[in-house]
């Protein structure tokens, strides 16, 4: 089909950098370039400043995306879910009602029909069943094609239950396609959605990775992180692992570049400032958004990355972890979840997986970052040669091109992977 337009949805997009910057930026570039008019509707939140970069976008969806309700009994999560997306549903239901002019054409509302595609991305449970509320309620001659991207699969009921929702809903509908973040959520998503789940690439900014294999090797080890950061993420057994390899005269350099959004993350801040300041000229400490040009200066400076992320029983992908594997940086992280699948997957497919050992935590513990980072330090040329030789054909397949050709059905769809190649927590 010839679509006429593409619209983005996105109520995750409100901050100054980070993923949701990066994935839009590139959806945007590769639209201009494919002559396919491109609109983007945001959360309120966003500042002026970013909209600004959009040639045809909105601060649209009133609505939170990132909250934290691991500490809620799952009834009262999977209502607070469910309010999440019947608020979304009722902002969709008022898109029709827009003006937005289209940097190629103007038109006097915003049309939704057969001929225009919807994206919604970076999607997690209550994203999807706002949109199943709203598709279902439209009348089946304007139903669009929407192509949901899910970044995330849980094991607990409150999603299952939601996810199982939103499978009804969009049963025995054509134009709807969903597709995973990482190639391993997918599988497991088909069998709560009973829905076909594709693998598509993800549209990584070609112009700040295209050096990344002429990537020199640092003449000092520099480990880091950078990024927002949010709980789960656990940054707080960050400092104690730096200063325990510091203490014992690790070699190398830290690099933590943040934007903090959680008070209860002060202390590990204060913590690490203090050790940067006992340790001079061994810890940069930079609390800021990064504007996308020094977040991936920074990340080119960087000899490894640290991911001490939760994944046991949660499944999330992370952009920045996508950067990485196709950066060639060897990453830290935790056994057991997306993360984990998502690089055995790459060094599979570049045949380098039975030759390195991965650099994994079984759980985040200050004691097995520690462990990990001299472990890094130690056999970095094994490390690196072996990310570096993975990042390739990542590079290849995950851009900004090869996704727009996938959600206009130009290229074969991609297969779902082999899960059994991923190591399979029930069995630790």
């Amino acid at each position: 089909m010839d679509f006429k337009r593409l619209i983005i949805i996105d109520p995750g997009m409100y901050k100054e950098s980070g993923h949701h910057l990066a994935y839009n930026s590139s959806i945007q570039a590769a639209c201009l370039q494919a002559g396919l008019p491109a609109y983007f509707l945001f959360n309120s939140r966003t500042p002026p400043g970013i909209m600004a970069s959009f040639q045809a976008a909105l601060p649209w969806f009133n609505v939170p995306f990132y909250e934290d309700f691991s500490k809620l009994a799952p009834e009262e999560r999977y209502a607070r879910e469910q309010l999440k997306a019947e608020k979304l549903a009722e902002s969709l239901r008022l898109v029709q009602t827009l003006e937005l002019a289209s940097p190629q054409a103007t038109t006097p509302r915003l049309v939704i029909d057969r001929q225009t595609l919807l994206l919604a991305h970076s999607g997690n449970a209550w994203l999807a069943l706002g949109l199943a509320l709203w598709f279902a309620g439209l009348p089946r001659e304007q139903r669009p094609c929407l192509c949901l991207n899910l970044f995330q699969y849980e094991a607990g009921a409150p999603f299952r239950n939601i996810l199982q929702s939103v499978g009804a809903l969009f049963k025995g509908e054509p134009g709807v396609r969903i597709f995973a973040g990482f190639g391993s959520i997918a599988p497991r998503l088909a069998e709560i959605l009973k829905i076909k789940v594709e693998v598509f690439p993800a549209p990584l900014p070609q112009t700040a990775l295209a050096d990344a294999g002429r990537r020199p090797d640092l003449g000092t080890l520099a480990f880091g992180l950078v990024g927002e950061l949010r709980p789960g993420k656990n940054f707080e057994i960050i400092p104690p692992a730096v200063l325990g390899y510091l203490r014992g005269g690790g070699a190398g350099n830290f690099v933590f570049h943040v934007a903090p959004t959680d008070t209860r993350l002060k202390d590990a801040l204060l913590l690490l400032s203090d050790i940067s300041d006992r340790f001079p000229g061994r810890v940069s400490l930079k609390r800021a958004y990064l504007q996308p040009e020094e977040y991936y200066a920074t990340l080119r400076s960087l000899s490894a990355l640290i991911l001490p992320y939760s994944q046991k029983g949660s499944y999330v992908a992370s952009g920045l972890a996508q950067e990485a594997l196709a950066l060639g940086l060897p990453m830290i992280f935790c056994r057991g979840g997306a993360i984990e699948e998502e690089w055995r997957l790459a060094y599979k497919t570049a045949g380098v997986e039975t030759c390195i050992t991965p650099l994994l935590m079984e759980r985040p513990a200050p004691e097995n970052l520690l462990a990990a980072l001299r472990d890094c330090a130690a056999n970095f040329s094994a490390h690196s040669r072996g990310a570096r030789q993975a990042a390739t054909p990542y590079r290849a397949f995950h851009n900004r091109d090869n996704l727009l050709r996938g959600l206009l059905r130009t290229d074969p769809v991609i297969p779902v992977p082999d899960a059994s190649i991923f190591y399979n927590p029930a069995s630790s």
